[in-house]
């Protein structure tokens, strides 16, 4: 799992190779919503993410093939939490390196 500051965004890019020496079909990503379970196909090599609510997660599969239907998938899931100069919340939802209780933001 990897943390990601609420509102920032990611780009995640994908080489490979056929260890057959075989062409590739394009790339096919599947992005899934934590909260709502929501699906979203999209095709090519690289995908953008943002994950918007604190707490909530997605997750990005990536399934690589070739022309002879050889697959292999991997997935990340990505996490939403407080960055710097934010509020302060509850420790196990921050991704901020501290809290400055004087005035309740993330450093």
């Amino acid at each position: 799992m990897l943390e990601l500051a609420n509102g920032s965004s990611l780009t995640l890019a994908a080489e490979a190779t056929s260890p057959l020496g075989l062409a590739l079909e394009p790339f096919l990503w599947t992005i899934v919503d934590g909260s709502s379970g929501a699906r979203n196909e999209v095709s090519g090599p690289s995908v953008e993410l943002s994950v918007e609510d604190i707490g909530s997660y997605r997750r990005a599969e990536l399934t690589v093939s070739d022309v002879e239907a050889h697959s292999s998938s991997v997935s990340l899931v990505l996490q939403s939490c407080r960055g710097a100069g934010t509020e302060c919340g509850y420790d196990g939802l921050g991704c901020c390196n501290g809290c400055n209780r004087s005035d309740n933001v993330c450093r």
